[in-house]
């Protein structure tokens, strides 16, 4: 499911807990807020970019996806995202949860990817 499109990512926050991630997408060409998407309950976060700190301008997003996965899937969805496991699959944590979901936001400039128990768009 797609979310959000040709969108730039302004902020990027997660609450002192660590359990929730707060994205704020702006419009890439007035600036104007377009949107936040709250990812509840977060079991992995892969971020990459490939900016300096004091760049000025907020990273382009072509597109802002969802998907819904399966309790049997997250070991190799985890994997796909370069998260590095020390146990062998049989003794790694899974989740009770039956579904999760896995946000993947990419643009030019950064590669987002989140696996969480709920996500709402705000």
């Amino acid at each position: 499911m797609i979310l959000f499109e040709d969108v730039n990512l302004d902020e990027l926050k997660i609450s002192p807990d660590g359990k929730d991630i707060f994205l704020k997408f702006i419009d890439m060409n007035a600036g104007f807020p377009v949107g936040v998407i709250k990812c509840s309950s977060v079991y992995s976060l892969n971020y990459q970019n490939i900016f300096d700190l004091d760049d000025g301008f907020s990273c382009y997003i072509g597109e802002v996806v969802c998907q819904r996965i399966e309790q049997n899937e997250f070991s190799s969805i985890l994997k796909k995202i370069s998260f590095s496991f020390s146990l062998n699959d049989q003794s790694f944590y899974m989740p009770k949860r039956k579904e999760l979901f896995v946000l993947h936001a990419e643009g030019g400039e950064v590669v987002i990817d989140i696996v969480c128990a709920s996500f709402e768009k705000l």
